[in-house]
């Protein structure tokens, strides 16, 4: 399905080259993020059906995979903001606004109490 999208892509003339150029940039990004399901729900359970079917003790791997089938909807929301370029510059922005507020509040001059340290 990949590379016949791509090659749909590259034959197409009636697309501009900004426009070829944004499919194809999605299309890497959708890849990428379907690998979230796959390695945190699809091959936990994978293991853990392999665990039943095999009557292994499964005492220790299963509750790895059941934590890592846990984390999917996290994962998949980091890979989505990390992958996209349109949310990756945009979280960008944002943290680095963040990060300057962060080091001009800590380059002024802050007035302690010292009535309050005392008593403590």
């Amino acid at each position: 399905i990949v590379s016949h999208t791509f090659a749909n892509l590259r034959n197409r003339v009636t697309m501009s080259d900004k426009m070829r150029q944004y499919h194809r940039t999605m299309t890497k990004v959708l890849i990428l993020q379907s690998g979230v399901p796959i390695v945190c729900v699809f091959l936990p359970i994978f293991v853990d059906v392999l665990v039943y079917v095999l009557r292994l003790d499964g005492s220790l791997i299963c509750p790895v995979c059941t934590t890592l089938i846990s984390t999917h909807s996290f994962l998949h929301s980091i890979a989505v903001l990390a992958t996209t370029p349109v949310y990756r510059r945009r979280l960008g922005t944002v943290l680095c606004r963040t990060k300057v507020s962060i080091s001009e509040a800590h380059s002024r001059p802050t007035l302690l109490n010292l009535r309050a340290l005392s008593s403590v």
